[in-house]
């Protein structure tokens, strides 16, 4: 029997095997950072919020808005931007929203349990509290 090159396609269908065990770990490090503080649901969260803040600026006439969550977050809002976060000590995903000087935003720093909701109030500027 010829067995001239065995060894070589064994080191190369163990160097396959090591670049793919290295490609998956790889994908479970992303899918996990995506699941994680800095996430989609954290990105999507604050882009959310921000448009309903948007919103309020731009209604003419006073509006309440409620706003269900499902999970634990930090939120922050000053005058010109929103932040989430789901640690107390992390900075969060900001969002800045379009300012307007003739309208007054509450500062305001609220800790969001899981099953609450958030409510925006505009009547003379914009209130945000929650139930929990």
């Amino acid at each position: 029997m010829n067995k001239k090159g065995s060894m070589t396609k064994l080191w190369l269908y163990l160097f396959y095997v090591i670049i793919n065990m290295i490609v998956l770990v790889l994908f479970i490090l992303y899918i996990n950072q995506l699941a994680g503080e800095k996430g989609e649901t954290s990105d999507f969260l604050s882009k959310d919020l921000g448009l309903i803040t948007d919103t309020l600026h731009n209604s003419l006439n006073p509006i309440k808005f409620t706003y269900y969550t499902t999970s634990n977050y930090n939120f922050n809002i000053d005058q010109s931007s929103l932040s989430i976060s789901k640690q107390l000590d992390a900075n969060g995903i900001k969002y800045f929203y379009t300012r307007d000087n003739n309208l007054k935003i509450s500062d305001v720093h609220i800790n969001v349990k899981e099953n609450s909701h958030l409510i925006f109030d505009k009547n003379k500027g914009i209130l945000v509290s929650t139930n929990g």
